[in-house]
């Protein structure tokens, strides 16, 4: 939904060069020598989103070329107000590229004395290509708890990219679109997003997300510098989100809201 917002290192001044790719730092460590992304990489905040990011060698052409996860849409807890959460895989983002991304959002909303006065949670599918325009979602339909979705975001060269979302093994969203720039993306994300710091929506508590068939792939030539984990941070220096495991299959678990 959004691209990367107030990203903080969480490497020490005594480590290796580090590389600045839009706001996030990562350390110069050895490059893996096959082309598969570190298994582990340091740590890093940000101000919105919790999960994973790969991205390619420093100062080499990027290669990235699709991003793909499977995950199962959460039963949220009840939370008076409002709250929503976002899962999502995408390519790009940094340095002014344009995100290509789909996956679920769930929505709580929660006012007691209004209405029948219980907690309701609304899920569905999109898909969004934020940072052409308004950056507009494009929801497509309703999903329930429980449901099995597996989103994958596809380079097919030039501008074009595919987003793609399958439901209980049904294809529900399978778009191609434009970006604003030619060229590979300069990263691949899978994600869960909050609210940005300054909306009055709170993270749904979403209790913990298992991604799993993670998978990022490069075509011929491109290597990958690593993966980094995000942790989604409140104003205030808490981790709103702890994220666990190494690629391929990892966990998001909600900790706490920020308000």
């Amino acid at each position: 939904m959004h691209a990367i917002t107030r990203v903080k290192s969480a490497v020490t001044a005594a480590a290796a060069a580090a590389v600045l790719v839009g706001g996030l730092v990562l350390p110069g460590a050895a490059l893996p020598a096959s082309a598969a992304p570190a298994a582990k990489m340091p740590s890093g905040t940000s101000a919105n989103w919790s999960g994973h990011i790969t991205v390619p060698e420093p100062g080499k052409a990027s290669k990235l070329s699709y991003t793909t996860a499977t995950w199962k849409v959460p039963r949220d807890k009840a939370h008076i107000g409002v709250a929503d959460a976002k899962f999502w895989a995408g390519l790009g983002g940094l340095n002014g590229q344009t995100l290509m991304q789909a996956g679920v959002t769930t929505d709580e909303v929660w006012i007691p004395g209004v209405g029948d006065s219980s907690p309701h949670q609304v899920s569905y599918i999109w898909w969004e290509t934020y940072g052409i325009g308004l950056g507009q979602v494009h929801p497509v339909a309703l999903v329930s708890p429980d449901d099995t979705i597996t989103a994958s975001v596809a380079y097919n060269g030039g501008k074009n990219y595919t987003m793609k979302v399958t439901v209980n093994g049904s294809v529900r969203i399978n778009v191609t679109e434009p970006a604003a720039q030619a060229g590979y993306p300069g990263s691949a994300e899978v994600i869960v997003e909050s609210p940005l710091p300054a909306s009055a929506v709170s993270l749904a508590d979403f209790g913990t997300v298992t991604f799993s068939n993670v998978a990022y792939r490069w075509d011929s030539g491109g290597k990958v510098y690593g993966t980094a984990i995000l942790v989604a941070q409140s104003a205030h220096g808490k981790p709103e989100t702890a994220v666990s495991g190494a690629t391929g299959t990892w966990t998001v678990k909600f900790l706490r809201s920020r308000s």
